[in-house]
């Protein structure tokens, strides 16, 4: 092998698997938006402190995530999040059959 195919065979490598790397990235992203939308979502209608938080829900999840140094989570991204899972609820066939789903049990976990 010389210098130069050694150096093409690196490139080839970094951008093949790079690409690959920023699909999956994207794919998990749109997941957790639709997940974190799903969680919003139930919260509204079933929460046993959702009276607490009322209207300002959005407001204080964007707090509290920004208190735990945590970013993305302004309100506009939840809006947008619980927007994305209302448009999209079918999305959990694809991701109930993909993934063990065990974080969504907090609904069921007296069941």
């Amino acid at each position: 092998m010389k210098f130069e195919e050694l150096i093409g065979n690196i490139e080839h490598v970094h951008f093949q698997l790079f690409a690959q790397a920023t699909k999956q990235v994207n794919s998990l992203q749109t997941i957790r938006n639709w997940l974190i939308g799903w969680y919003i979502v139930e919260f509204e209608q079933e929460g046993e402190d959702r009276a607490k938080y009322g209207a300002k829900l959005l407001a204080n999840i964007s707090e509290q995530m920004k208190q735990k140094r945590i970013v993305g989570f302004s309100d506009r991204n939840l809006r947008q999040f619980r927007q994305f899972y209302l448009a999209y609820p079918q999305i959990w066939q694809t991701l109930s059959a993909k993934f063990n789903m065990s974080f969504f049990n907090w609904k069921n976990k007296d069941t």
